[in-house]
């Protein structure tokens, strides 16, 4: 963290240290900011991993459709919540790893995805269908890069 940034969640923590008060959670919009730019990232990373497998191309251009619809799903949600449109800014870099890593840093991405929907399916009962769907997709995701990763690796 750069010294002049300030972690709002540390400010209010000492705000409330010493009451009885239970600060919010981290406001849902701000983690689906983050959310769409990873699924974007994910998106874009698949296809690069698509030209390199061959055969298994197809399934990796699903998976980054796949992340496409997701990235569209949280910007959806986004607006209904905010009423502001986020600025679509694709991710800039493609991975430069060889295939092995990048198989198993998507296994380990698609996994903490899909812990991060499941616990916001919980956290906001409102949009549970929605997270929930998303969690499973991401499991799934997470199962597909095994099977590749046993062939690759």
């Amino acid at each position: 963290m750069h010294s002049m940034e300030i972690d709002p969640a540390a400010v209010w923590a000492r705000v409330y240290a010493h009451t009885d008060a239970v600060p919010d959670k981290r406001p849902l919009s701000r983690d689906l900011a983050d959310w769409i730019r990873a699924e974007q990232q994910a998106t874009i990373t698949y296809y690069h991993i698509a030209r390199l497998v061959g055969n298994d191309g197809a399934a990796l251009r699903h998976m980054a459709q796949t992340c496409a619809g997701h990235s569209r799903k949280l910007l959806t949600l986004h607006y209904f919540l905010t009423g502001q449109k986020l600025p679509s800014v694709l991710p800039e870099t493609v991975p430069v790893a060889e295939l092995p890593a990048l198989l198993a840093e998507r296994y380990r991405a698609e996994n903490t995805a899909a812990e991060a929907y499941q616990s916001a399916a919980a956290d906001h009962p409102k949009q549970q269908p929605l997270f929930e769907e998303l969690a499973e997709e991401s499991r799934l995701n997470a199962r597909r890069l095994l099977q590749l990763a046993q062939r690759y690796i």
